[in-house]
């Protein structure tokens, strides 16, 4: 019997240290897709295209980095992720974007109250690193865009663009950045190419 209450003391000591030990640090990330600054011309569009923030389903509109597991699972990082939300970094990375590609006579963020001519609206249909043991390890990212003239509420252009990347050190956060912020490049490049096709209402 007076050996009893030792018995417990392993497994006290264990449940001790579980409960006091901190966990992991969150560690936050920046997406940097920033198109180079384009040669000045003329714009294409002659009026102002406003940026509206993107659609997204539940798990796309969050902070955590999206790993594609399986064909059908996808998981959540709790401890790594962007430092804001997914569809408001596309939102301001496509407003930078089409700003510096000269499209359009002046390009701003949906929150403005001004009044535009064209106006780009879009949905967010796949944004994660793809970690499936078959596949290389990449980010993807796809989205719907559609730019609408309110003159006519006729949409100049309405389609799909896609990007992806390479992860160089599936490991690293870092890394996950890295490719996350290229894929969106390349998507985002995809639109501006996209955009210099289509026919250009009467002004």
């Amino acid at each position: 019997m007076i050996r009893a209450p030792h018995l417990l003391i392993a497994p006290l000591f264990a449940l001790l240290a579980a409960c006091s030990s901190a966990p992991p640090a969150e560690s936050r990330y920046e997406l940097d897709a920033v198109r180079p600054e384009s040669i000045a011309a003329t714009p294409r569009f002659a009026d102002t295209l406003k940026v509206m923030l993107p659609n997204a389903v539940a798990g796309l509109d969050g902070t955590r980095f999206i790993y594609r597991e399986t064909a059908q699972r996808y998981a959540r990082d709790p401890y790594r992720g962007y430092t804001s939300p997914i569809p408001l970094f596309v939102s301001d990375r496509m407003t930078d974007w089409l700003s510096r590609s000269n499209l359009f006579s002046h390009v701003i963020p949906g929150r403005s109250p001004w009044g535009t001519r064209y106006v780009l609206e879009s949905d967010i249909r796949a944004f994660y690193i793809d970690l499936r043991p078959d596949q290389p390890h990449t980010a993807q990212v796809r989205l719907g865009a559609r730019v609408r003239d309110t003159e006519t509420n006729g949409f100049v252009y309405d389609g799909e663009v896609t990007g992806s990347a390479r992860v160089a050190d599936p490991a690293s956060g870092d890394s996950f950045a890295a490719a996350q912020s290229q894929a969106l490049g390349e998507a985002l490049s995809q639109l501006e190419t996209a955009l210099r096709k289509v026919q250009v209402p009467a002004q």
